[in-house]
């Protein structure tokens, strides 16, 4: 992931949602975390990625525990609830998932969030102060995507930055946002 090497994790706490590919754990534990959890929901994955794709994860997901680590198999929005209901903050949030925006008008779900994404809601809730959600968007060419991310995190009373970058296995340029929340903010 294009933040390691350019924000220092020396010392944090890091939840990563998703990350069943182990890449993000294993790069990010050589960046020298306090820890890290990862939320996983598919084991099969993690499983698949231990045995074919040791490039990308190394030794990082043998064991789902470690010194500075702990693999969580489950729904990352039940361990984001937990985690705020336990005052468990990090500095650091990854959101490493695929997601789509869910239009209540439209899809008629029932849900009590302010914005088309509950995961970035609950993900900001779950920082620290001073903490920063790092969150890969979707692709440039998905402007109606984009668009609304950046409308949803705004409306949130958060600030962002993003980094384009070209992911070549994926022949896309991906959006990576850097996200905090100002003072006032209403997560």
């Amino acid at each position: 992931m294009q933040y390691v090497g350019c924000i220092d994790f020396t010392n944090k706490d890091v939840l990563i949602l998703g990350g069943g590919d182990g890449g993000i754990l294993h790069e990010l534990g050589k960046e020298g975390p306090a820890s890290i959890t990862m939320a996983e929901i598919d084991e099969d994955v993690i499983k698949a990625c231990r045995m074919h794709m040791r490039t990308v994860c190394g030794n990082s997901m043998d064991q789902l525990e470690g010194d500075k680590y702990k693999i969580v198999i489950g729904d990352c929005v039940a361990v984001l609830h937990e985690h705020i209901h336990e005052n468990k903050l990090h500095d650091f949030v990854i959101n490493d998932l695929t997601e789509f925006p869910v239009e209540k008008s439209i899809n008629g779900y029932n849900y009590d969030f302010e914005t088309t994404s509950l995961i970035t809601e609950l993900s900001l809730k779950a920082l620290k102060p001073g903490g920063k959600l790092l969150a890969r968007g979707n692709c440039m060419s998905a402007y109606d995507y984009r668009n609304k991310f950046e409308a949803d995190v705004t409306t949130l009373g958060c600030k962002f930055k993003r980094k384009d970058v070209h992911v070549p296995s994926f022949r896309e340029t991906y959006c990576l946002y850097e996200i905090w929340k100002e003072p006032g903010a209403s997560v």
